[in-house]
Parts: C-alpha cells; structure tokens; sequence
C-alpha cells in the first residue's frame, strides 16, 4: 500500500473524518484481524485496547487528530505496518514494538507535543523510510540527546519527504548528506530554539534557521537543492555569504542578522545567474550589510524577483548596481525604508541611460535621510500605478522619462514641500503628475517615525545583550 492510498483512506471525499463515525462493521478488534488499513482519525480515545496487536495484516494505521491518545499496545507484531500516521495526538514516546516495523514508509508525528522521549536505534531499522513528518513536535534532534540523534537521520537514505526540528546549524549539517540534499522532494526544516516571529506564508520545501551562529558555515549555506523558501533569523552570519547557488529559491526573508556585508557575492568566472527563480526578497533590520549584490552579473540573475522590501538596514550604501537593475524585468514591487546612509538607491549609470521595468507597480521610499538619487538614468515604467516619497528631504528628482510618463500612474504619496523643491527636466512633467499627488503631514510622521525608531533600537539592544 502506498502512502497515497492511505492518505485517499484517511479521506475520500476531501474531509478528514472518523469511518467508524457511522454503522460499524466489526464490534471488536479481535475481528478485524484481516483489515489492512485502520482510520480512526480525529477519534476520541485516550488508547487502544491490545487486541490492535494481533492485526498482523495491517498496512496503515491512521491515528490522525487523536487529540486525546497517550498510549498504544505493542506493535512489534504488525510487520505488514507501512503508514503510522499519530501527528495531532499526545504520545510522549513511540509505542512499544516500533523498532519492528520493518517495512515502515511512513512515519507521521507532526503537532505531538508531547513527544519527550524518541528511542536510539528505532529508525535505524527503517530501511524503506520515504516519509518522516515531525513538525511542531516537541523532539529536537540534535547530536547531544538522550536517546535518537541527529545522526541517524542521515542513515534514512531512500527519504523523499522530511520534517524535522533542530537544535543547531551544525546538526543540519550532520544529517543533510549530499544524497539528502538532492533526493528530498518535499522538506520542512526548522533549525534552532527561537521560534520565528514571521511564520505565515511558510511552506513546503522550507528552511527557517532562528538564532543560530552560522559564522563557521562558510561562504554558502548547504540546504537541499529544492529549497524554495528561506528565513533567517536573528542569526550572526559570515560577512560575506552567498546565496547564489540557491538556484531554485523562490522566498527568502532576513531578519535582525549581524554582520553579513552581502546578501550575494558572485565571483569572475561563474557563468550560472545568481538567484533566477527568487520572486520575493524581505530584509529587515540587517545592521551590517552595506549592499545587496557584489560581482559579476550574469543575464538572467534575479530575473523572476517581484516584490522587494528592505527596512532598517542602517549601513545600506545601496540596493544594486545599475546592470542589475536591467535584469529586474519581473519587478512589480520595491519599498525602501529606514536606511539612513543610502545615499543612492542604484549606484552607477549614465545621465543619459534609459533602463525599462515594464512590469513595475509600487514604488515606496520612507525614512532615507541621505538619499540623493534613485537613479542617475530614466526609468521607464509603463505599469507603474504609485508612487511614495516620504522623509526623504533632500531627494530632488525623480527617475521618470518627461516622455515616458507612467499612463497607468493613480496616486504620488509626498509632502507639499518636498513636491515643491523638486526639480523637473520638462514643466510638462510637474503639470501632468501634480493632479495625482495626495500631500503627507510632514510634522506628524516625524513625531511617529522618531518614536518608532527608539523603540525598534531598545528591542535591538535587549535581543543581543
């Protein structure tokens, strides 16, 4: 029986639920003994009469949403077992007899959060493996527990799908082998002790690594090859690290990370673009980091990146080079925020130059002090639908074409003052966009940003010390 058939057991028609919920055709487990697969999800029983040990036909055993089950009998004599499904129950260690099931493909023990004692040696013997699902259980695998560690993951070599808890970067290490990293197809792996503040949005084929010192893991982070999202949180990370062998990382989010100086380095001679399939960049509160990209720029890096948002990263000289900035063809949104040493959004390029984002809605910029120019050249914007300046006083223009204003332009978010001191190759320009300008309150948001920011230093300065 394959996993996916039991998974069409737990529910045929979409809705997980009890089959015994109705007209049951055996009155006792001594009658059962030929039944190959047994569904009692979201039961209420707090455990399983003995008699569940002599259905040696068994293949798939679904205890799914048993919100109340502590105990099972022994199973050692369920060879045939292949799916062991007890995610959502309050087990606090694996029934007696595990180590037995042989021919196990499925281990299902998310949301046990009771689940304080794993025993050494139990998976070792679970040769056919394809599934292990512990996420939000209370067992952290780790090199130093009592009982099962973090080794013995690494011993599961026909895995396919695989959540788990770790303690440590470095016991992600230990049981990512290089087969795991390339045969995993689904995966959802937590590493470190500090649950993270932003949880929504994450799924599959994730890896969230919390307060973690990621100092020694060198200049690129190991993670399975399909790793499509990535957070990182209140990390110390090498200074210069790369994440442009991610080549499938669609979601990356950075938060209160010390200091890493570059989000990606790409060295001379490296042919493959950096990040092609990235659709969605969140950093915030990154105190070190002075640009988002150094190195060469291969056609195709950063191609697919749609939304950009940057906030309170203090020592952010600038976003990227002006040959990036041509890749971003699939940009729609970019929001800078609270970065009071950037003086340009894009460094390099020509008066001149003219570079297209033709899919470019939302365009935010608050709180740069400094901020002089966006962008040396002309931007070309045809999708563009608003515009927000806000607290940047002494940025003077704006990088839109005279000739090429956005048709699609709704709102400009800006102080009466600063639309006033702004400075216009063409009137025509400053005639055609004033009609669109909503006027911000420059004395209210001072007040409120000033506040923000000496709260947002406090909590900086209680998490690190």
């Amino acid at each position: 029986m394959s996993v996916e058939t039991a998974d069409r057991l737990i529910d045929e028609k979409g809705n997980k639920r009890n089959p015994l919920s109705s007209k049951p055709k055996y009155t006792s487990f001594e009658q059962m003994k030929g039944v190959k697969a047994l569904n009692l999800s979201r039961a209420d029983i707090r455990s399983l009469p003995k008699s569940l040990s002599e259905m040696k036909n068994l293949r798939a055993l679904i205890l799914h949403g048993c919100t109340s089950l502590k105990k099972l009998p022994c199973l050692a004599n369920l060879r045939e077992l292949q799916v062991l499904d007890l995610s959502h129950t309050v087990i606090e260690e694996l029934p007696p007899g595990t180590e037995e099931l042989v021919n196990l493909r499925c281990l299902r023990l998310s949301h046990t959060p009771c689940l304080k004692v794993f025993r050494s040696g139990v998976l070792s013997n679970f040769l056919s493996l394809e599934e292990l699902s512990m996420r939000e259980s209370r067992w952290v695998w780790t090199s130093e527990a009592q009982g099962a560690q973090v080794d013995e993951i690494a011993t599961l070599t026909n895995l396919s799908e695989l959540e788990l808890k770790l303690a440590d970067w470095s016991d992600l290490v230990q049981c990512m082998s290089p087969e795991h990293r390339k045969d995993l197809k689904r995966f959802s792996l937590t590493v470190g002790f500090w649950g993270p503040v932003r949880t929504q949005g994450v799924g599959d084929n994730t890896v969230v690594v919390c307060g973690c010192d990621l100092t020694g893991a060198g200049r690129r982070l190991v993670l399975p090859d399909k790793t499509l999202q990535l957070v990182l949180q209140n990390c110390q990370l090498p200074e210069s690290m790369s994440l442009s062998n991610m080549e499938q990382l669609k979601d990356c989010y950075m938060q209160r990370c010390h200091r890493m100086e570059w989000l990606t380095i790409v060295n001379d001679g490296e042919t493959r673009p950096a990040l092609p399939n990235l659709e969605k960049l969140e950093i915030n509160w990154l105190p070190d980091v002075m640009s988002l990209y150094k190195g060469l720029v291969t056609p195709g890096t950063l191609a697919n990146l749609k939304i950009l948002t940057i906030r309170h990263c203090h020592k952010l000289m600038n976003l990227f080079s002006t040959e990036l900035l041509k890749q971003l063809q699939s940009l729609e949104k970019i929001s800078v925020s609270d970065c009071y040493m950037m003086e340009e959004l894009v460094a390099g390029g020509d008066v001149g130059e003219t570079v297209v984002l033709p899919k470019l809605k939302t365009f935010s910029l608050r709180y740069l002090s400094k901020l002089k120019t966006v962008f040396r050249g002309k931007l070309i914007c045809e999708s563009l639908e608003s515009v927000e300046v806000d607290q940047c006083p002494v940025l003077k223009k704006l990088p839109l074409a005279d000739n090429e204003l956005p048709p699609m332009l709704k709102v400009i978010l800006g102080s009466k003052k600063w639309w006033g001191g702004l400075e216009w190759d063409s009137p025509n320009a400053n005639t055609v966009l004033l009609p669109l300008l909503h006027p911000l309150c420059d004395e209210e948001f001072e007040e409120e940003e000033e506040q923000s920011c000496i709260n947002e230093e406090q909590k900086e300065e209680t998490v690190w010390h």
